[in-house]
C-alpha cells in the first residue's frame, strides 16, 4: 500500500536512521560479511551502472566545498610539514616498491639522535631527508637507511651511496628503532 503523504513518510525514515546509526551500520557489516562476494558484485554494478551520476555529484560537491577544502588541505600542509614529508615520501617509495616505511615521530626520533649538524659538512643549516641507499639504487624506505644532510650536501650526494653518519651514530639509530618496536608490540 502506497503512503498517503510520501514527504512524510521519508522525514519519518531519516529520523528513525539518525537516531539508530549505530544499530544499522552493525546490521549493514553483518548483512555484508555473511555473503562478501554478492555484495561486492552489487557495488560493481551500481558503480557501472550510475557512472555519470556519481561523477556529476563529485563535480557539484567539487564546485560548492571545493575552496573550503582546498583551504583546509593547506592548512594541514603548513601546519604539519613533517606528516607531509612522510606521506609524500611513502607514496614516492611505493612507486619504486621501496619496503620500509617512516613516520613523521621516526624524524622526530632521528632529530634527537643524529643532532642538528650536518654530517657531511659538520654546518648548522636547515636540511632534509635523505636517503643512504637512494631509492633509485633499491633502497628501502625504513628510518635506519634515512639521515639528515644540509639541502647543498643533499643536492652534490645526488643518487650515491654515502653514509656520513658515524659508526656510533648508527648504532643509536639501531637501538632507537629496535626500542620503539618493542613499545609498539
Amino acid at each position: 500500500m502506497a503512503a498517503k503523504d510520501p514527504e512524510k513518510n521519508r522525514r519519518r525514515c531519516v529520523q528513525y536512521l539518525a537516531s539508530h546509526r549505530e544499530q544499522n551500520r552493525l546490521r549493514c557489516a553483518a548483512y555484508r560479511a555473511r555473503d562478501r562476494e554478492a555484495a561486492s558484485a552489487r557495488d560493481r554494478e551500481y558503480y557501472r551502472t550510475h557512472k555519470e551520476a556519481r561523477r556529476a555529484y563529485g563535480r557539484e560537491q567539487y564546485r560548492e566545498k571545493g575552496e573550503e577544502r582546498r583551504r583546509v588541505t593547506r592548512d594541514w600542509c603548513r601546519a604539519h610539514p613533517c606528516e607531509l614529508r612522510a606521506y609524500s615520501s611513502a607514496y614516492r617509495a611505493r612507486k619504486r616498491s621501496a619496503s620500509g616505511r617512516w613516520w613523521a615521530q621516526d624524524i622526530r626520533t632521528l632529530r634527537v639522535v643524529l643532532g642538528s649538524l650536518c654530517p657531511a659538512c659538520g654546518k648548522r643549516r636547515s636540511g632534509s631527508i635523505d636517503h643512504v641507499i637512494p631509492l633509485a639504487r633499491g633502497g628501502s624506505n625504513h628510518p635506519t637507511n634515512l639521515q639528515f644532510l644540509c639541502n647543498r650536501c643533499n643536492s652534490s650526494k645526488s643518487t650515491t651511496r654515502k653514509d656520513f653518519r658515524t659508526k656510533e651514530q648508527r648504532q643509536r639509530i639501531l637501538r632507537a628503532f629496535q626500542l620503539q618496536l618493542f613499545k609498539d608490540a
